[in-house]
């Protein structure tokens, strides 16, 4: 990622990638189509502070994977986190952010990340900050309306919801499945 990407739009998935898999790969391409976006990044995170450094893959190898996986030249694999000395979401795009004042960023994530999302640092600033576009994965729609994350998101006027078709992997059942 170079300067010269500053005028872009860019979808940010962030997560442990533990492994990355093509689920992931899955939400990307979809959303490039709906969202218009020119490239999306994977923020490989050195040490989710929601999982046990024990049970993570070493972030080379992760980083080594997603790439393998991420194949479309429009999806970059970063642990640009490591690099920023960020831990935290909010922390990592106020930096992107600060980097390239032009790009225009949107966060993607599963509606799966909705029930445990308040407990993010400073997540009412990070939505404020950053558009957010949420895909299916394992809720209905209706069962979402009741979830702080979402209440917040339409009281702002960030109610980006995206009905795609799950895709069933996971991260957990592949290691799971080992």
């Amino acid at each position: 990622m170079n300067k010269g990407d500053f005028q872009k739009r860019i979808g940010l998935l962030g997560g442990s990638f533990n492994p990355a898999h093509k689920g992931h790969l899955y939400i990307s391409e979809q959303a490039i189509k709906k969202l218009k976006l020119d490239e999306v990044w994977w923020l490989v995170n050195p040490c989710n502070p929601f999982k046990k450094e024990s049970d993570m893959l070493p972030i080379f190898e992760r980083v080594r994977i997603a790439r393998q996986i991420a194949y479309p030249q429009n999806i970059k694999v970063s642990a640009i986190e490591e690099d920023l000395g960020t831990r935290f979401t909010y922390d990592t795009v106020a930096k992107l952010k600060g980097i390239y004042p032009l790009a225009q960023f949107v966060w993607l994530m599963g509606d799966d990340l909705l029930p445990e999302f308040p407990a993010w640092k400073m997540w009412k600033e990070l939505l404020e900050m950053i558009d957010v576009a949420v895909f299916t994965r394992q809720y209905q729609e209706k069962d979402l309306q009741e979830m702080e994350a979402v209440k917040y998101l339409k009281s702002i006027g960030k109610w980006n919801y995206f009905k795609i078709t799950p895709n069933p992997l996971s991260s957990t059942g592949i290691r799971n499945s080992c």
